[in-house]
């Protein structure tokens, strides 16, 4: 007998109810190891995703952030208290302020999060108790809900199905899977380390293929198990130590997927005939006319499915296009002339490379920085970067740096074109290359 019937989750609106819950206290733990990105506590730049936005107090985002907590716990409430069913709204307009302050909040699982609340706002409830019924059925939104984290598996194997990830830029996760089991990749040729490279995304691809078809699901199950779990190997604290919030949401992952794909068949949400107005059969509910509920979440989804395809033309960022553990993105390198009269500023000391011999140029790792400021790794995107530029020359004026932009890398490309800006004005001059803001919040002291 399936776990889920001793437990009450073979209906599909049951099942969603359960994934709220844990989607809601996946977002308070995640939150709470990012606890600087959203209380905006610390002095990492602030670059808000619109213009217009900049002199906004960080007094604004704790107010949200409060409001984001007891919304996420009350999305823990009984679900007879008909007053939660509006949460699965009020939170993702909470994720949306607040990234609207502060693009680097574009977290994948609080992109995720957004989009599945947002889906399952659209289904009918129990507690609905209007007779015309404008939403998806549970059941759909359930197979609307899969068919959203079937695309992530695909989005992000293909991401790393090119010639840059298999032949070096994924060497990493390849070497930390294998010396978890103890083989010494230092005797690996490069063609050996790009054969089992090649293996990672093409497992990933097919766990997701797998996962679209209900006769292949029970099997998928277990393989997406077994690749999230390597995972927190791989990336833990055993392995490569990355971040918790990565760690987290592959642990996230685990519990998701068996609520989603669990192989028990799902008893039909059948109601029956009373007093209750909403009580009415599956046929009934076949004639009900198409409702603003239903288009919105059918919208909602064609977006989720297909804005990701966008992603290698510049028109979606690469964290919601879910290309993760990748790098043929573009690059945007922060270099900074180390003075001679003066030192250098405090809080990017630790984060600057040794310089080269005969040269004042050092590297500043934007990344290392972001993750000790804020938790998170840095925002991938050249906009966010070129924000982080202007934060520094905004609070440093004197500070002499230098920025190398690095082309995106295409499938089957590993040679990248530089362009290198040595005058402030120059740099300024991005701007005109992105459609949304790079300038960072003028917050003062945090």
């Amino acid at each position: 007998m399936s776990v889920f019937r001793l437990i009450n989750l073979s209906r599909a609106d049951d099942r969603l109810i359960a994934l709220e819950r844990v989607m809601a206290i996946f977002a308070l733990i995640l939150i709470a190891t990012s606890w600087p990105l959203w209380w905006a506590s610390s002095s990492f730049p602030i670059i808000p995703l619109l213009p217009g936005l900049s002199s906004l107090p960080v007094a604004i985002d704790r107010l949200l952030v409060i409001l984001l907590l007891l919304g996420l716990g009350g999305l823990l409430l009984p679900r007879r208290i008909t007053a939660r069913n509006w949460l699965r709204v009020v939170v993702p307009i909470l994720f949306a302020l607040l990234i609207l302050l502060d693009q680097h909040r574009i977290q994948t699982w609080s992109y995720q999060f957004t989009g599945m609340l947002l889906l399952f706002a659209c289904r009918n409830d129990k507690s609905d108790e209007s007779v015309e019924r404008t939403g998806t059925t549970a059941e759909k939104t359930l197979r609307l809900t899969q068919f959203f984290i079937v695309s992530i598996y695909i989005y992000s194997a293909l991401s790393k199905l090119d010639r840059h990830f298999i032949t070096g830029g994924g060497f990493f996760l390849t070497r930390g899977m294998l010396e978890l089991i103890g083989v010494d990749t230092g005797i690996l040729s490069d063609s050996q380390l790009s054969i089992a490279t090649s293996l990672l995304p093409i497992y990933e691809l097919l766990v997701g293929c797998l996962l679209l078809f209900r006769g292949s699901q029970r099997f998928a199950l277990i393989g997406s198990i077994v690749l999230h779990f390597a995972l927190l190997l791989i990336l833990g604290p055993w392995g490569l130590r990355h971040s918790w919030g990565v760690l987290i949401w592959n642990g996230y992952f685990i519990a998701q997927n068996l609520l989603l794909f669990e192989w028990s068949p799902l008893v039909k949400n059948v109601e029956i005939s009373g007093e209750d107005a909403t009580d009415r059969t599956p046929v009934e509910a076949v004639r009900t006319p198409r409702g603003w509920k239903k288009r919105a979440g059918y919208v909602l989804f064609a977006a989720l499915i297909l804005l990701p395809a966008t992603e290698p033309w510049g028109y979606w960022d690469h964290w919601p296009s879910w290309a993760v553990y990748t790098s043929r993105q573009e690059r945007f390198l922060i270099l900074v002339e180390e003075p001679y009269d003066q030192p250098l500023p405090e809080e990017i000391t630790a984060h600057l490379s040794p310089p080269r011999p005969l040269e004042t140029l050092r590297f500043l790792n934007v990344n290392a920085w972001s993750l000790e400021a804020k938790h998170v790794p840095t925002y991938p995107q050249s906009r966010f970067q070129l924000g982080v530029w202007r934060y520094l020359k905004e609070r440093y004026p004197d500070l002499n740096t230098q920025v190398t932009i690095e082309d995106g890398l295409d499938r089957f490309s590993t040679d990248r074109l530089r362009e290198v800006f040595l005058e402030d004005e120059n740099i300024e001059s991005l701007d005109e290359r992105y459609w949304l803001n790079s300038h960072p919040r003028l917050t003062g002291t945090r």
